[in-house]
């Protein structure tokens, strides 16, 4: 699992070196005025998200950490599976900075493949809030306009609707320079995160009921399934906010606009027809869809795997 993880992340940390111009333009995305424009009243919506965000950070932590620390010591407690005798056991300064270059290099792996992780997912959640915020001031746009002199309010809605068209136009370009940045490296996440199971699987299964070396492929497959899990839920979730977009624009009470406020809530409605679909190497929706069938796949290729070796 660990040569498998760290494979991926020489191919994902070298693929985006070439992406170092992508990379630093997307982040410019975050200091964007119109997205750091948040109203009091949308405000709970951002410490809502922040308290998720740092929960799912801290649980993905905690769970890869132990799976690397369970790992190290189940390689400890069998000397079978180092390659120790290449050294000698007369050796013990080699043989103990060998010990010490592979925990440096497990602990990476797993700390650099998380914070890979969250970096990604963090940047679709900011995203999906965006598009929550946007539903929110569209709901809220006579509360707004309550609070001008009779003779604004009508100007005072168009540019509220036309703010949240020009902000609903943002997200989208901001999503696509996502996708465009990382969807080479979420597909090779996600393939190997299937062959990644099916051997945890196998390993689960030719573990002994009651012994400790069972207790590493529990932890492993419950790190990969989460990682999977977590990739595949963020982009169900910014097709779930745009999808229901539209019907929560229709719910307002847009026909008592004047001309001029409709003709701007019409160009809102139609830039937002097409849900946002989030793709890994073009070829997989990131979409709790998704996710099943990678479940799935992972499960028919340990059953192969294991008739092969039974």
């Amino acid at each position: 699992m660990i040569v498998a993880e760290l494979g991926i992340n020489i191919l994902k940390y070298g693929y985006l070196r070439t992406k170092s111009m992508a990379l630093a333009e997307l982040f410019d995305w975050l200091r964007e005025p119109m997205f750091n424009y948040v109203p009091d009243k949308e405000k709970q919506i951002l410490d809502g998200a922040f308290r998720k965000y740092y929960a799912i950070s801290r649980i993905g932590y905690s769970i890869n950490t132990v799976c690397v620390v369970l790992w190290y010591i189940k390689m400890l407690s069998d000397e079978n599976q180092m390659p120790s005798k290449l050294f000698g056991n007369e050796n013990v300064y080699l043989k103990s900075f060998m010990y010490f270059l592979l925990t440096i290099g497990f602990f990476y792996t797993g700390i650099a493949n998380m914070s890979f992780n969250l970096i990604v997912i963090g940047l679709i959640y900011h995203a999906a809030l965006q598009v929550r915020i946007i539903k929110s001031l569209m709901g809220n746009l006579y509360e707004y306009a309550n609070e001008q002199p009779d003779n604004l309010k009508s100007e005072v809605v168009y540019r509220q609707i036309a703010h949240c068209a020009r902000r609903y136009w943002l997200v989208k370009s901001f999503v696509a320079s996502i996708e465009s940045t990382f969807s080479l490296p979420l597909f090779f996440q996600l393939c190997v995160s299937i062959l990644v199971n099916c051997f945890v699987c196998l390993q689960f299964l030719m573990s002994d009921t009651l012994s400790f070396t069972i207790i590493f492929p529990i932890i492993a497959l419950f790190a990969v399934t989460l990682e999977e899990f977590m990739y595949c839920f963020i982009g169900n979730l910014i097709f779930e906010e745009t999808s229901q977009f539209n019907t929560d624009l229709y719910l307002t009470d847009w026909i008592e606009l004047d001309v001029k406020c409709r003709k701007a809530f019409i160009f809102l409605r139609e830039n937002s027809k097409k849900p946002i679909v989030i793709r890994a190497g073009k070829l997989l929706d990131l979409s709790l869809q998704t996710f099943a069938m990678l479940v799935r796949r992972s499960y028919s290729l340990q059953t192969v795997v294991f008739r092969y070796k039974s």
